[in-house]
C-alpha cells in the first residue's frame, strides 16, 4: 500500500510490503519483519520505537554474531555502503 502525506498517532505501523512518502509517525510502533520491500522518502519520525523481527531480526543477529566473531571489517564495510546509498548484495572480504 502507498501512503503520502499520511500522518500517524499511536500505531503499530508494518512497514513490509508498504510505502511511505512525507509521512509524519509520532509516539509509533514501526515493525519491519523482512518479508516484503519497503520505501520510504522524506518522513519524520517522533518518539517512535522501531521493532525488527522474523527475517529482519534474524538478518540483525546474524550481522551482530559474525562482527563479534571476527568479521568486524565485513560488517563496517556494510555499514558504510549502506550510509552511501549502496546496497551490496555480495562482498568479498
Amino acid at each position: 500500500m502507498k501512503f503520502n502525506n499520511h500522518e500517524f498517532h499511536n500505531q503499530n505501523i508494518e512497514l513490509d510490503n508498504n510505502e511511505f512518502n512525507e509521512c509524519k509517525f509520532t509516539n509509533c510502533k514501526i515493525l519491519y519483519f523482512g518479508f516484503g520491500p519497503v520505501k520510504l522518502g522524506q518522513n519524520s519520525f517522533k518518539d517512535c520505537h522501531w521493532e525488527f523481527t522474523g527475517n529482519a531480526g534474524n538478518t540483525l543477529a546474524f550481522l551482530a554474531h559474525i562482527y563479534q566473531g571476527g568479521a568486524q571489517e565485513l560488517v563496517d564495510g556494510l555499514f558504510n555502503s549502506i550510509r552511501q546509498g549502496v546496497i551490496p548484495s555480495t562482498v568479498k572480504h
